[in-house]
């Protein structure tokens, strides 16, 4: 009988440990197989897929072997080089021979124990982007009306340059098709890696990359990252294009630098190129990373990059898509990346009215923000030209000249204001600060929270007042000192601080406010204020008044306590008193004219 329940023992033993590795197993293998059960619209590089193995596993174990030799493996190529101890180590490109059947691979290589997800290198959709004349009022930056549009839908850049125009310390990396970075009205703003010494065929820096100036070409794997397609000098320049120089456009941001990382080019836009550009902008002290591309089937390999840049601190962001749909394309779709829908002159949603059948901002809970997308002036390689307005009826548009691209750059211009003005904000609080700090749009479609504001995501930056108390004093003795408090609060966004001060108190009592000013006062956390008042001298009043508290950087930004106190005459005479004390308090001379009456003296009267 004991053996018998030893036996049972044993064997739930057994099963209380094997059945939470099972499911382990089963959601390994679910993730792992996720992309077979989704709706692929996408074509993938022929003879090519991406691998990522366990630490643990050796390459070249029994099992990876077996597979290796079963298909045929002609290259196996490790993706990022410097990747040891983070989440892209043990990530390769595996090369067949291209007539191979990458799916049927895929399903081998997914059940094999050493290896974490496997999937093809996938050739992503490029959002489209304006191809017309010439535009020469930037309404996304300033609306005034023109081209029909609705006065001040746009995203306050001129009240935002009042606060800040940028600063150059700041790199905003272009994931994109490369830039024209000889553009009179680009080159200026073009990051320099100061640590690589020009053309002298040497890894100055170390990090892997030879003469990489500004930035490096993965298509062509050399260091001459110019844009052949357009795309991405369209982009750099809604973003960061010279300003206040007499020619060309405005750039949201005026100062920032542009680190150019061309990862697209007309015949192929491989997931494994986009991922290293994405980890190069990480290395390279990116600070935004602007991705400009779109996949409909989830890239994995994009998501660990995505993951890795985000967590040494850069801000991601992505266009949403221009499919007039709810289905989530990536790396917009990821948590760590800002998607970014677009808006029109109107502040309404693009849709197939502005961009044609089928077409128009991708929509859905996903979204994050939305952005002018819409007739966007930009630059193009060809300088001196530039991206133009079509000489048409403004209700007029054709395909092609707009895009959720063209709204994303304006939310990385945004967010290097901000960047500029607090170094120390890291993502989250920069998301935070954009998508709550908007202007609303029209649409049955959810696109984001609003549609960006740079001026109102600024003044947030700078906090928000809040205050709230009781300074009520009731049957206060003329003279005597009373004492009270209340609070302060920074009600910004998240990363904001607040300089705040005491503007106006009131003019009656002696009053003493402790502190009375303060700076950099962070969000969420209460101030508490301490007041001492000397009462007015004047009996029989009720005085009132306020305090106002203010935003020393937003004038229009207050908050306003309500303050009073009453001071009256002393109590009348009560039979529970004593006569004489209420007659001499109320009547101090009543003792030397009864005593004048009376003709008594204290001599007399005491002798």
């Amino acid at each position: 009988m004991k053996k018998i329940i030893v036996g049972i023992f044993v064997f739930m033993l057994i099963i209380a440990t094997t059945l939470p590795a099972i499911g382990n197993i089963n959601q390994q293998l679910n993730k792992k197989n996720k992309f077979l059960y989704e709706k692929t619209k996408n074509d993938y590089v022929p003879g090519e897929f991406i691998v990522k193995f366990t630490r643990d596993s050796d390459l070249l174990s029994s099992s990876t072997k077996a597979l290796n030799d079963k298909y045929h493996i002609k290259s196996i190529q490790k993706i990022f080089k410097r990747a040891e101890g983070t989440i892209l180590d043990n990530i390769y490109l595996l090369i067949v021979p291209e007539d191979s059947n990458i799916l049927s691979i895929i399903k081998d290589y997914v059940s094999c124990t050493d290896v974490i997800y496997a999937e093809p290198n996938y050739n992503g959709e490029l959002p489209l982007i304006p191809d017309d004349e010439y535009f020469i009022f930037q309404w996304n930056l300033n609306n005034s009306g023109q081209f029909g549009g609705t006065p001040d839908a746009d995203i306050d850049a001129t009240d935002a340059w009042n606060i800040t125009t940028g600063n150059p310390s700041i790199i905003i990396a272009s994931v994109d098709t490369g830039v024209d970075y000889t553009h009179p009205d680009l080159s200026d703003r073009i990051w320099e890696n100061e640590d690589e010494i020009p053309g002298n065929g040497f890894d100055d820096d170390g990090n892997g990359f030879i003469d990489d100036t500004c930035g490096w070409d993965f298509c062509e794997n050399d260091n001459e990252p110019l844009d052949r397609e357009g795309h991405g000098t369209y982009c750099a320049g809604i973003h960061g294009a010279v300003t206040n120089n007499l020619i060309g456009i405005a750039g949201v941001d005026w100062n920032s630098k542009t680190m150019v990382l061309r990862c697209y080019n007309r015949t192929s836009w491989q997931e494994s190129w986009y991922a290293q550009g994405i980890v190069y902008a990480a290395d390279n002290g990116a600070d935004i990373i602007n991705i400009e591309i779109c996949y409909s089937s989830y890239p994995y390999l994009i998501e660990d990059v995505v993951n890795y840049a985000y967590g040494k601190g850069a801000y991601l962001l992505a266009p949403a898509g221009n499919w007039n749909e709810s289905s989530p394309r990536y790396p917009a779709g990821f948590d760590n990346v800002t998607a970014v829908g677009a808006t029109n002159q109107f502040d309404e949603r693009c849709d197939e009215d502005d961009w044609g059948p089928g077409k128009g901002s991708n929509w859905g809970n996903g979204l994050d923000i939305a952005a002018p997308g819409q007739w966007i002036g930009s630059t193009t390689p060809t300088y001196p030209d530039y991206e133009r307005y079509p000489q048409m009826p403004m209700y007029y548009c054709q395909p092609g000249e707009s895009g959720t691209s063209a709204a994303a750059p304006h939310v990385a211009g945004v967010a290097a204001l901000l960047l500029s003005v607090n170094p120390s904000l890291n993502a989250d609080e920069l998301k935070s600060l954009i998508c709550d700090n908007v202007d609303p749009y029209t649409s049955t479609y959810y696109i984001g929270t609003g549609r960006i504001n740079a001026y109102k995501a600024l003044m947030a930056l700078y906090g928000k007042i809040y205050c709230e108390g009781n300074l009520v004093w009731n049957d206060v003795k003329a003279g005597s000192t009373v004492t009270g408090s209340f609070f302060i609060k920074n009600n910004g966004g998240n990363g904001s601080l607040l300089d705040w001060g005491i503007s106006k108190k009131p003019v009656w009592g002696d009053w003493s406010i402790t502190p009375s000013s303060g700076n950099n006062l962070e969000t969420g956390v209460p101030l508490i204020i301490n007041v001492i008042v000397k009462a007015p001298l004047k009996k029989n009043m009720d005085y009132e008044g306020e305090i106002i508290i203010k935003n020393k950087n937003n004038p229009d930004d207050f908050c306003t306590l309500d303050v009073s106190m009453s001071v009256p005459r002393n109590k009348p005479f009560d039979s529970q008193f004593n006569f004489f004390r209420w007659l001499f308090e109320n009547f101090p001379n009543t003792f030397p004219l009864l005593r004048y009456i009376l003709g008594l003296s204290y001599s007399k009267l005491f002798v």
